[in-house]
């Protein structure tokens, strides 16, 4: 379809729209009027010879059709091996970004979200150490709460974690998490994931 090769449809034939699944949008297309003297439902015709005895008018119109977002989902990629930076058994790590986290993750980017406005951040299902793990989300380093599969800790790519190791064994202390792009929540909050 272009301004020389219209569709031509009468007022009795129907017309919709395939949204892509992914974001919101103002779809629109430009018409102008044909009063089907000569062209068939259906077909093409070329709506730039226009006037006079033709089939269509000089003046174009066009028609708008509002696509509401919804939150789609981030994806996650687990593939990686995403890691914060460690320390001694004596010392508390310095506080880290999440979003430094995430960036040692796969392809340096493990969230990846259609729409076009998301942003990252983790719900935290888990935690493993002798030690104690804290965030800050810009008032003070707090202990986590406990957290599990139902009960996830939010936290932005923003926000900051550290851990506080036992000062007697070294150890691998771990996390899981599971990606959050903000669309609802609150940073520090604690949320089910899987609501009924």
């Amino acid at each position: 379809i272009s301004a020389n090769t219209g569709l031509l449809l009468r007022n009795s034939d129907s017309v919709r729209y395939i949204p892509d699944n992914l974001n919101g949008e103002t779809a629109f297309f430009t018409f102008t009027a044909w009063d089907q003297t000569s062209g068939t439902a259906g077909q093409t015709g070329n709506p730039a010879v226009a006037g006079g005895s033709t089939a269509f008018s000089t003046a174009s119109e066009f028609a708008t059709l509002l696509v509401t977002s919804i939150n789609d989902a981030p994806v996650l990629d687990n593939s990686g091996t995403p890691n914060w930076i460690g320390s001694t058994e004596d010392a508390t790590t310095a506080g880290e970004l999440v979003a430094s986290m995430l960036a040692t993750g796969a392809a340096g980017n493990p969230i990846t979200d259609v729409d076009n406005l998301a942003v990252e951040g983790v719900a935290i299902s888990a935690i493993s150490g002798n030690g104690t793990w804290q965030y800050n989300t810009g008032s003070g380093y707090t202990t986590f709460p406990t957290v599990n599969a139902n009960t996830t800790l939010l936290l932005r790519a923003a926000d900051s974690v550290r851990y506080v190791p036992d000062q007697l064994n070294g150890e691998t202390a771990l996390m899981t998490f599971i990606a959050w792009d903000q669309f609802s929540g609150s940073a520090g909050q604690t949320v089910d994931p899987n609501p009924n």
